[in-house]
């Protein structure tokens, strides 16, 4: 992963996402190898992951209650072990689960993570962060000092009914 328009903000949060990710451990969580900077664009190296993404396997396309059960359940306990970890993802959605060629789920994209013990001044409240139709309700209002853990099982109960139905609960394209 490498972010090729790095000012300084983006780089921060670039950073702050190594970090996250090294700090976890977790079969389910997809791992990091090295950081560094190729000419003046820093680049995560990140674990490989060849069976692309659950949003591309599940598109419009439901998903057996048994297997959309056992799927949510392996991402739970993955998640679970980042917010033992201090870490709420914040941006848990299909397209952010990849899949190994065995089709078993690994998440990533920590780019919009908290840090629960971290200085809150990094989210402002009122801030929007993450994807609309996978938001909880204190997310999509901004109330940054509000989203913890619950937010990520939200997101993880939007996941099961996309499995189940096709398609996410809500389809705007924003929150208005």
């Amino acid at each position: 992963k490498m972010i090729l328009t790095s000012g300084p903000e983006q780089v921060r949060r670039f950073r702050a996402e190594a970090v996250t990710i090294a700090r976890l451990q977790h079969p389910n969580i997809v791992q990091i190898y090295d950081v560094g900077e190729n000419g003046r664009h820093p680049y995560l190296a990140l674990e490989l992951v060849e069976g692309g993404t659950l949003a591309q396997k599940i598109a419009d396309v439901p998903q057996s209650p048994r297997d959309a059960a056992r799927l949510v359940e392996t991402l739970a306990r993955a998640i679970h072990q980042a917010h033992r970890a201090g870490i709420v993802h914040r941006d848990l959605k299909p397209a952010n689960v990849l899949l190994t060629r065995d089709q078993e789920p690994k998440i990533t994209d920590f780019g919009l993570a908290k840090q629960l013990a971290a200085d809150h001044a990094a989210t402002a409240s009122g801030m929007l962060l993450g994807t609309p139709q996978y938001m909880a309700p204190e997310q999509a209002k901004g109330q940054a000092s509000r989203i913890g853990p619950a937010a990520d099982i939200y997101a993880l109960g939007v996941i099961l009914y996309e499995l189940l139905t096709g398609r996410p609960p809500l389809q705007a394209s924003n929150l208005h």
